[in-house]
């Protein structure tokens, strides 16, 4: 596996080399150019536009997945930015939370699952219209980390109406 920021190295004949020897990619991007203000070059500049390219240089890639830092930046556009991702074509997508900046609380955790619940109600959508969707990994993780924590989290009877 590869793991990068997708700004430097990236072109057609490495991706096919990795392709030919079966490697996973990773790059870490949190969503759309709002998402990742934090992610800057040394002068400052933003590194999404070159991230963006190379994600679009490998979104039919077989092995490809997106890493997504939860923070409080972000919390409120996670929705936004899975379906950002999912419409550049980015079929697996993983959140991590930010657990050295994040300080969970209550509201940081109800934020965070009605995030996720606008996913799963998306993802509900797609399959109903027998459409392609993107696959939200570690959500699972993600909520037994905040059980793990001593963080309540309750299934709600309805998730998906």
């Amino acid at each position: 596996t590869i793991i990068s920021n997708g700004t430097i190295g990236w072109d057609e004949d490495f991706i096919q080399l990795c392709q030919k020897k079966w490697v996973d990619i990773q790059i870490s991007v949190d969503g759309n150019l709002k998402s990742n203000s934090h992610r800057l070059y040394h002068n400052g500049e933003p590194m999404f536009f070159d991230t963006y390219k190379t994600l679009m240089m490998l979104k039919n890639y077989q092995g490809i997945m997106v890493s997504s830092v939860v923070s409080e930046d972000n919390i409120e556009n996670l929705y936004e930015n899975f379906c950002f991702l999912e419409k550049i074509g980015i079929p697996k997508i993983q959140f991590f939370l930010d657990r050295i900046n994040v300080k969970i609380t209550d509201d940081i955790q109800d934020r965070i699952i009605n995030q996720f619940i606008l996913i799963g109600k998306h993802i509900c959508e797609k399959i109903k219209k027998k459409e392609k969707y993107s696959i939200p990994l570690g959500t699972h993780s993600f909520l037994k980390f905040l059980e793990y924590e001593g963080w309540r989290y309750e299934k709600p009877k309805r998730l998906f109406e």
